[in-house]
């Protein structure tokens, strides 16, 4: 367990006796706090002896460096594992983790020991001009958890870091902290020797902030040796393009794994309630069956959930249905008063005919 307290990173060398030098080993990430530092290595050929060393390193950051450490482990295993692969249901997202074991291609990937070599020209089109536009430095805690950074620009060509992988004929993982502060994006090329091109690897993503670039590779057919370049390509002269890279790490792996994963998911129990839907606007006037629940869809719309498997569903706007009843009894005045206006024209009219029936009866009695 490491933690930055101040100052650089913490390090962690595996001092191998007999080639006399560190075992390669990825850097530590340091965030906030604590943390675990993990790696996983094979001694080279010839050592003899192993001895651990733990630093505080206040060369790079030139400021006083104070760093902890806890819980160390060590533990020997006959051969590591070419991959293994890890679920963890309660993790973000139902994460799955892919562990490959494989062994170190690069040196000097945090730039702890500077740059890798003095800033070239990888594009060269006017060198002698391009040479004062092009920069590279380590700017020392510039990148996350106190890392160093390395800062390339140019203003006409091509800024670049380059170095020989220590390559053995296997597939590659890369991992790279890139931040583009200025011009053309960060630009990556592995550089295959034998077929004369750049590997195929994805697009850096700018994203205006430190972002992990993250690749595989498995170099094509007839690569005799791999060199990793870092640019920062000036695409209009006289506009400065500047990148940043830090913690570069490439692992070489027998082969790239390559597996199925199968699942078997838990049925999910069926809801006892189904949503059924009237599109119009919602209001509390619209009512549903007496075994339902009004609920409110999409923000806008009116939805009861009604029991799983009902058959008939029928819902009403309630000031429409006093509508209609109103319209009944105005139609009802309607006709009364019609028929009270029509009453003395009906009567009139069957005066002049005789007379009603029951007033013509009567006449005739009198008179007899």
């Amino acid at each position: 367990m490491v933690d930055r307290v101040q100052g650089a990173a913490p390090q962690v060398c595996l001092w191998q006796v007999g080639p006399n030098r560190c075992a390669l080993l990825p850097s530590a990430v340091i965030g906030d706090g604590w943390s675990t530092y993990r790696a996983a290595t094979i001694p080279d050929a010839g050592t003899t002896a192993l001895e651990l060393y733990l630093y505080a390193d206040a060369f790079q950051s030139q400021s006083p460096t104070t760093s902890e450490y806890a819980a160390v482990k060590i533990i020997e295993i006959p051969s590591l594992p070419n991959f293994e692969v890890g679920y963890v249901p309660s993790a973000a997202n139902n994460a799955i983790a892919v562990s490959v074991i494989g062994r170190i291609g690069i040196s000097n990937g945090d730039f702890n020991g500077g740059l890798w070599e003095p800033v070239g020209d990888c594009n060269a089109v006017a060198p002698v001009q391009a040479k004062a536009h092009l920069s590279a430095k380590v700017l020392p805690n510039a990148a996350p958890g106190g890392l160093p950074a390395l800062e390339l620009s140019a203003s006409l060509d091509n800024a670049c870091e380059r170095q020989a992988l220590d390559w053995h004929g296997g597939s590659l993982l890369i991992s790279v902290m890139v931040k583009h502060l200025r011009g053309a994006s960060p630009n990556i090329c592995l550089w295959e020797t034998g077929p004369e091109h750049c590997a195929t690897l994805p697009s850096v993503r700018d994203t205006g902030d430190w972002s992990t670039y993250q690749a595989s590779v498995s170099p094509d057919a007839g690569t005799t040796a791999l060199t990793l370049h870092l640019y920062a390509d000036a695409i209009t002269p006289g506009n400065p393009t500047i990148n940043e890279y830090a913690d570069v790490r490439v692992i070489e792996v027998p082969a790239l794994p390559s597996f199925a994963l199968l699942g078997d998911p838990t049925p999910q129990p069926s809801s006892s309630v189904q949503l059924l839907v009237v599109h119009s606007s919602f209001s509390n006037e619209w009512k549903g069956p007496a075994n339902s629940e009004h609920v409110l869809v999409d923000g806008m719309l009116n939805g009861w959930l009604v029991p799983t498997g009902s058959k008939a569903f029928s819902a009403y706007y309630e000031p429409t249905h006093a509508y209609r009843i109103s319209e009944l009894i105005s139609l009802a005045t309607y006709v009364l008063m019609l028929l009270l206006l029509i009453r003395p024209l009906v009567s009139r009219y069957v005066w002049r005919l005789g007379g009603w029936p029951s007033r013509r009866r009567s006449d005739e009695t009198e008179k007899g």
